[in-house]
């Protein structure tokens, strides 16, 4: 189930901070691709590095001759070209405090009711 943890990893990988756009090769307006599948069911938790640090369902080559493992099923992913600059506000080490984000030209806290350890590993 390809999603925007698993394009924001991609990203990451590629330089560039994070993804925008995650979805079907097809639906975001590429072509599918031919000859070898090399994974199936990646799974990130959008805060890794490489998709070498995610969970693989299926980690092994797969040949494109059955529906679930066609092409059809090739992803893709939009990368954000922006920078986002991140800082820790208001603690009494420079490891913590209120997260701000430079955005559009100025700094501005970020609110959330369900942020957890997921968000803080990417702004770490």
């Amino acid at each position: 189930s390809w999603d925007i943890r698993d394009a924001s990893v991609v990203c990451r990988m590629l330089g560039y901070q994070f993804a925008i756009r995650a979805g079907r090769a097809s639906s975001l307006g590429f072509r599918s691709g031919s000859g070898t599948i090399w994974f199936r069911n990646l799974n990130c938790l959008g805060s890794e590095r490489s998709i070498a640090d995610c969970s693989i369902d299926t980690p092994r080559l797969y040949t494109a001759n059955y529906y679930y493992h066609s092409h059809y099923y090739d992803t893709g992913v939009v990368c954000s070209t922006e920078t986002i600059m991140a800082r820790l506000v208001g603690g009494s080490q420079p490891n913590e405090g209120r997260v701000e984000l430079y955005y559009n030209n100025a700094w501005g806290s970020v609110c959330s009711n369900s942020w957890d350890i997921t968000e803080a590993n990417v702004v770490c």
